[in-house]
């Protein structure tokens, strides 16, 4: 038998105190060290404002009232790509901090950096009069688009708005209270956040309700309290979410009416339903999950679905059913233990352009994302302190060259825009190519030759270290043989919070060595192609061209051979979306296509050959031929009348094209 100490024994008691200062102290000495690993610190750069410093010195200590003083700084910086960076403390606030500028007219392109997720916190004061009582909800952040529509920063030019390595606390006593009200358009996370309501009150974590919201990435988030963790409204765009966690809501984890919402690594601990999918045209794709109630039990069910559903390797459990289905089809879940494992559910029967194609999806192997944390500052490669000056009009080139092969592991291009007159080749030396949201543009007759275009970035060396590249921009008006980035080296590679866009130009990204790997996180850019046996894991990827020529004559995305897995992707226009052939293998869990006219002159799909599995919805438009299939010789299609519709677009469970 196991002796147990017995706590009033003087002995044993000091053994208690001892362990249990022993026991204090490595926390301390724990937590300590996990700020430390969390630490995001920037170099002196004008594009990155330190809201403790002049000319706003905020008061971080939570003594203090900062509203007006953040307001500033966002009215002085919104629209500018600018990182609003908050050191390490408390930031008491009363109202709202809005995307407007001085004028109050709402704006985009701006980002509030934390030090670190649990040591920066924004704090709503406790029982803010204009955030309780009978008064209309009100958020803490509200961020906005460029084009001001009602409501109020409503729209589909929120481009870049992001909130990262952070605490939102909404205090106690504010029953109206939003922690967030999110607009984001193409390229822009909420990430790495940690939402919490004092009490449990208040109407919501994040809220996505106005029009138009998405695509956008929320990740690593966690929300405790509120009625709803998540509200979403509006029909267009689309919204990715990854590493969630949801927690004592009032009402719903998720409530989505009618949008389109890719979920993967959901943790909900709830009694009450963690998804609640409102109107047939709601569409949820949910991976990987977890819907708990934490032990009591419950009469609701995890997941209540009017609209269309994939929903895989999901564990259920304390919930009195699994999925109730209230659209046509009917298709419940029961409890058939506890916890309940949905293996693979579709809402509706996949659709086939062969009868002979199984009816599963792939199920293809999913990679996390790679990080890298970075040595201190002193040790970085800062551009400008290679003579790279930014404005456009000096060549930086060479500066940046230098820089890349400096053999500092975080190469740095503070804020402003670099005239590129040649391929930059970034070493196997580098680990974190990171920018304050720089642009690099591509200029002269290097990238003008469209028979043979030339790569902007070259990534090279034979290292099998994750690169990350992150906050980088590009721009071009005229570089018609333009390639952004070209990945000619198997080391894995990552794209996050980037906006590799051009006017012009043959391809965002590809690669020209085979068996790699490659990233794709929180990115616009155009079009992709993977070459060979290249592995590619995206999460909110928007590779679109804004150049109708370009649109017309290329998918967006091509799989020559390679092995593509997507969660989230939202793509805007009238060419074929993607082309798997030469073997590969592709899926897509979740796309959102939003047509500028109805196609019929070039498939959604081409799958020559090779396996796909897609899961999507269209809007506004749509295609007249979904996927024209070939297997041998023989080629099949799949029409618009074939799948499900939903107004002037479809809804579609699953495409499956596979042998």
């Amino acid at each position: 038998m196991r002796k147990r100490l017995h706590p009033e024994n003087p002995i044993t008691k000091h053994m208690f105190r001892s362990f249990i200062h022993m026991w204090c102290l490595y926390g301390a000495i724990t937590s300590l060290s996990l700020l430390k690993a969390e630490t995001i610190q920037y170099p002196s750069d004008p594009g990155v404002i330190d809201v403790t410093k002049a000319p706003y010195f905020a008061d971080n200590t939570g003594a203090t009232d900062v509203t007006a003083i953040l307001q500033q700084a966002i009215y002085d910086h919104v629209d500018t790509r600018k990182i609003i960076y908050f050191p390490n403390g408390t930031y008491k606030v009363s109202d709202t901090l809005k995307w407007v500028n001085s004028s109050g007219n709402w704006k985009a392109f701006l980002m509030l950096q934390g030090q670190s997720r649990a040591g920066t916190i924004i704090r709503l004061a406790d029982n803010t009069p204009s955030f309780g009582g009978s008064n209309p909800a009100k958020a803490v952040i509200m961020t906005g688009s460029r084009d001001n529509q009602n409501p109020p920063g409503g729209g589909n030019e929120a481009f870049m708005n992001t909130i990262r390595n952070m605490t939102l606390h909404t205090g106690s006593g504010n029953t109206q209270a939003i922690a967030v009200d999110y607009q984001v358009s193409n390229q822009g996370a909420i990430k790495n956040v940690t939402i919490k309501s004092g009490d449990g009150a208040g109407v919501c974590g994040i809220a996505l309700t106005r029009g138009w919201p998405g695509p956008g990435l929320v990740k690593n988030v966690s929300i405790e309290g509120f009625d709803y963790g998540i509200k979403l409204g509006h029909a267009d765009y689309s919204m990715t979410f990854e590493h969630l966690t949801l927690k004592n809501q009032n009402l719903y984890g998720i409530y989505c009416d009618a949008n389109t919402i890719h979920v993967r690594k959901l943790t909900s601990t709830n009694t009450v339903p963690a998804i609640r999918m409102l109107v047939g045209g709601s569409h949820l794709t949910l991976l990987d999950s977890t819907l708990t109630t934490g032990g009591p039990a419950s009469t609701s069910a995890a997941i209540m679905l009017q609209g269309i559903a994939y929903v895989r390797n999901t564990s259920v459990s304390g919930y009195a059913t699994a999925l109730d289905s209230e659209n046509s089809n009917n298709r419940d879940v029961a409890m058939d233990g506890n916890p309940t494992m949905i293996d693979e559910y579709f809402a509706f029967d996949p659709n086939k352009a062969f009868s002979s194609t199984p009816s599963t999806a792939l199920n293809l192997p999913v990679e996390e994302t790679p990080t890298y944390v970075d040595g201190p500052i002193s040790e970085w490669a800062n551009a400008a302190d290679y003579g790279a000056i930014s404005g456009g009009s000096v060549d930086a080139t060479v500066a940046i060259q230098n820089a890349l092969n400096s053999g500092k592991a975080t190469v740095y291009i503070p804020k402003g825009t670099y005239k590129i007159t040649g391929t930059l080749t970034v070493p196997a030396t580098v680990r974190h190519l990171l920018s304050a949201n720089g642009v690099l543009s591509p200029e002269g007759s290097a990238f003008d030759n469209a028979a043979s275009p030339t790569p902007l970035l070259r990534f090279t060396g034979s290292t099998t270290q994750p690169l990350i590249v992150e906050q980088i921009w590009t721009s071009s008006t005229y570089a018609v043989g333009l390639i952004i980035a070209e990945q000619a080296t198997t080391r894995p590679l990552v794209f996050q919070h980037c906006a590799l866009i051009t006017r012009k130009g043959r391809y965002g990204y590809h690669n020209t060595v085979p068996g790699g790997k490659v990233f794709f996180e929180d990115v616009a850019t155009m079009r992709i192609r993977l070459n060979g046996n290249q592995k590619l894991w995206a999460r909110q990827l928007n590779p679109e061209s804004i150049n109708d020529a370009v649109i017309n004559e290329y998918p967006h995305m091509e799989n020559f051979g390679g092995t593509w897995w997507s969660l989230g992707v939202k793509i805007e226009g009238h060419a074929t979306i993607m082309e798997t052939r030469d073997g590969g293998t592709s899926e897509i869990m979740g796309g959102f296509w939003r047509m500028l006219a109805n196609v019929s002159s070039r498939p959604m799909f081409k799958n020559d050959n090779s396996r796909m599995a897609v899961t999507y919805r269209t809007s506004y438009a749509d295609f007249t031929t979904h996927v024209s299939e070939t297997r041998g010789a023989t080629t099949n299609t799949l029409l618009r009348s074939q799948v499900k519709t939903y107004g002037n677009g479809s809804n579609v469970t699953m495409y499956l094209g596979y042998e």
